[in-house]
């Protein structure tokens, strides 16, 4: 479309998009590009460069604009040209021609229900430093280096495509590409479903499987501790290479294909340590926040270019140790595997945000039950001959964040992320937890729809945001109580492992059960101790019964025939929860109803002690047979109604909110 598409270029750089800021920006988030339109109220309607109307973030200024020596003449580049017609492509719903009338119905059937969330967070002279801006703009650059690290441990030729989906001119194909973070959809099956030409025919949908040798299983992988280089290979943060008749385990840092990428976050994020500094009048707790981010900093900027099998041990212990009052919050490194083919390799990601101390207060409920108390409760409810309680700190620490940024694994193309409890691995394992509070008037009015739609107009006034946020923290506060995963188990034969090693794969969705059915449980321990009322309580209960809707319908089996991990975990609860009868569906509404508020919580305790069982004695087994229950047994599919649930989210109007960060830092 040329320069008329762009708009006639104005003396100093100044471009004219035919759009409105608000609009560029929300087009601009869902086509990935990293940049914002900061408006001008003197000159609507003109991005002017020259005067820093376009802020940049997460990639070098010179990606898009170009300056002379005196930092005048500013001017936009091919790849700033490139994107402006994309955006404006988008906004106007155009078709370059270049896929299939087919491919482009696929495409939109993959996206459809996407409510993309555009966060523009912004950084003022007022409020921060030179310092913190420049320590701010390194991280931002390394969370761009982190980015194209994860999209190479999906898929070896990643960037190349990216570079054949962004040149295509089509932005249907552009948004699936940063949606899913490569070029094939996640949720429809059919093969031809691709933001490629096609043909040729686009490689297979296997995330990661380049970093194992050809065709390996999740059997054979688990075969390997058996090796003397058993630990090793086991690493969730390197690649499993076939030598000769042998096998070797290549960290990912040095490994050819992640190392520059990682290698660049490295150097960011030292640069961001020497701008880690406490205000020149600031506090004696402010100097002790900066200098354990600083000691962070640096410690994974080490370890993303290690040679070691397990290299983040101390920057974990690290990262534990920056105190929850510290006004800045990073995470950065490989963390989850659900992502990945066999789900054994953890996933580079950056997640960047803001401490929000008001928030902070959501889990004192649990510090005063007691977290100890919560640690010996469980172990009797899994049984004393299996599990022994653990000695639990009576602070574990959360971290309340309000999120400025995200990228690599962190960033999901079809959910918000809402808490984690970080680091998975090693000795600080479960050492943190964090939970977002971007919340929204959008959420809330979100949930109560979810209510309203397959609970019915009587259950809505039980969904309160704070209530939801109460939900949120025992599911994340839970992941560090009974088994965790490098504890010892013995196996049915007499052989000894880990959690992790021994339920393989299906380890995820085990563990991500308990923690959500957790907050079922313990509402009736929290009442009792007269922490909470009992209409407190259901509205606790209410707000998750709403979470598991959400997920059952969204589909239970990705293309692969594989079990979501969180759409797994909503259909074992809600199908327990139906065979308990404590919910049951209601044929003359249409609906669903509590059948029993006060059984829940025993019926949660019986899931529980499932759970906690099958981690404790490693019965991989037992917990594949308690997966296929739920989601594949047509009995137990026949209650749960996964294709009913879909139905009627899509009816409703039911999407998952999904944000994108977008950053502006003023000088």
């Amino acid at each position: 479309m040329g320069d008329k598409s762009v708009g006639a270029m104005e003396q100093g750089g100044a471009l004219k998009p035919g759009m409105t800021p608000e609009e560029f920006n929300q087009l601009s988030a869902r086509l990935g590009y990293p940049f914002v339109w900061k408006a001008d109220a003197e000159n609507p309607g003109t991005l002017d460069l020259a005067t820093g109307e376009l802020a940049i973030f997460s990639v070098p200024q010179d990606r898009y604009i170009t300056t002379d020596a005196k930092g005048a003449q500013v001017e936009p580049t091919d790849a700033l040209r490139s994107a402006i017609r994309l955006i404006q492509d988008a906004k106007g719903g155009n078709d370059p021609g270049v896929l299939t009338p087919a491919q482009r119905k696929l495409l939109q059937q993959e996206l459809n229900g996407r409510q993309l969330n555009a966060q523009l967070t912004h950084f003022s002279a007022a409020e921060y430093t030179r310092d913190e801006r420049a320590m701010v703009r390194h991280i931002l650059l390394a969370g761009g280096y982190i980015r194209k690290a994860h999209l190479k441990q999906r898929n070896r030729g990643n960037l190349a495509y990216e570079q054949i989906v962004y040149g295509m001119g089509d932005p249907l194909a552009a948004e699936l590409f940063f949606n899913n973070h490569g070029p094939w959809c996640e949720k429809v099956a059919d093969p031809q479903c691709a933001a490629l030409p096609i043909p040729p025919p686009p490689p297979p949908r296997t995330a990661g499987a380049h970093l194992y040798p050809s065709g390996m299983t999740a059997k054979q992988f688990q075969a390997l501790e058996r090796l003397p280089n058993g630990r090793d290979l086991m690493s969730p943060f390197v690649a499993v290479e076939e030598e000769g008749k042998r096998y070797k385990a290549v960290p990912f840092g040095i490994h050819p294909l992640l190392h520059p990428s990682l290698k660049s976050a490295s150097i960011e994020l030292q640069k961001a340590a020497d701008y880690a500094k406490p205000r020149p009048n600031g506090s004696d707790q402010e100097k002790k926040e900066m200098a354990a981010l600083r000691d962070y900093l640096l410690k994974v900027a080490d370890a993303l270019v290690s040679d070691k099998p397990y290299p983040f041990d101390a920057a974990d212990e690290a990262w534990v140790k920056i105190p929850v009052t510290s006004k800045w919050a990073l995470r950065i490194g490989p963390d989850e595997v659900y992502w990945d083919v066999l789900q054994q390799h953890a996933g580079y990601q950056i997640h960047f945000g803001i401490s929000d101390p008001v928030a902070q207060k959501g889990a004192e409920l649990f510090y005063r039950y007691g977290l100890q108390k919560i640690e010996a409760e469980f172990a009797d409810l899994i049984g004393t001959d299996v599990y022994q309680a653990r000695p639990i700190a009576a602070d574990l620490p959360m971290t309340f964040v309000r999120e400025v940024f995200a990228e690599g694994e962190a960033r999901h193309g079809h959910q918000a992320v809402a808490a984690f409890s970080l680091p998975n691995w090693g000795p600080n394992a479960m050492g943190a937890k964090w939970m977002f509070t971007n919340e929204s008037p959008a959420t809330t009015e979100r949930q109560r729809l979810i209510a309203k739609t397959f609970l019915g107009d009587a259950y809505v006034p039980y969904v309160q945001p704070q209530r939801a946020t109460t939900k949120t923290v025992a599911h994340e506060l839970f992941h560090g109580f009974g088994p965790q995963d490098e504890t010892v188990v013995t196996l049915a034969d007499g052989t000894k492992s880990t959690v992790r090693n021994a339920l393989g794969d299906i380890k995820p969705i085990i563990e991500e059960t308990k923690a959500e059915t957790s907050g079922y449980w313990l509402v009736e321990q929290f009442e009792q101790a007269g922490l909470i009322s009992a209409q407190e309580r259901k509205e606790i209960t209410v707000s998750g019964i709403g979470w598991l809707f959400s997920f059952v319908s969204r589909g239970l089996m990705t293309p692969e025939g594989k079990v979501k991990t969180y759409s797994g975990v909503a259909a074992i609860i809600l199908g327990h929860f139906i065979e308990k009868g404590v919910i049951k569906y209601d044929e003359a509404r249409g609906q669903w109803t509590v059948a029993d508020f006060d059984a829940i919580p025993a019926a949660a305790g019986d899931l529980l002690r499932t759970l906690g069982r099958i981690q404790a004695t490693g019965d991989q087994v037992a917990a594949q047979k308690l997966v296929d229950h739920f989601t594949k047994d047509p009995g137990v599919l026949n209650g749960i109604r996964p294709g009913q649930v879909a139905a009627m989210a899509e009816k409703a109007g039911i999407i998952p909110m999904v944000p994108r960060f977008q950053v502006v830092i003023d000088d």
